[in-house]
């Protein structure tokens, strides 16, 4: 496994024959833990960004639920006319499902079982 790794890296075979094993394998060893360093720093910022992603779903569907409740509770004026009324259920209507939409893909691309079953949970749901 190390000799394939070093052939790959540019190395002939003769150079590999002139080393001895123990440097070969304490390269190859330092390339697999450099490796294996940098999947895992690409799992945590994976993860960092799924979680900020979550959070901004939910702040954007919390931003629709706000719009509604904010006219119940008078601390925004209520819409006067149709076209007023109808801009103000689009937009509470728009912030909420795109903050769900937001989450579930979050949720869909930080679990497997989610992901390979989501189709199914969904049509499931509507039928």
């Amino acid at each position: 496994k190390c000799r394939n790794a070093s052939a790959s890296a540019g190395e002939g075979p003769q150079e590999l024959v002139s080393q001895p094993v123990a440097a070969t394998t304490s390269r190859c060893c330092a390339m697999a833990d450099s490796q294996s360093r940098c999947a895992s720093r690409l799992r945590c910022a994976k993860g960092v960004f799924t979680f900020l992603g979550a959070v901004v779903g939910l702040l954007v569907a919390a931003q629709g639920v706000l719009v509604f409740v904010g006219v119940a509770l008078g601390k925004e004026d209520a819409p006067d006319g149709f076209w007023q009324g109808c801009r103000w259920v689009a937009h509470g209507s728009l912030c909420i499902g795109l903050g769900v939409v937001c989450l579930a893909l979050e949720i869909k691309s930080c679990c497997p079982k989610v992901r390979s079953h989501l189709g199914w949970f969904f049509a499931n749901r509507l039928g």
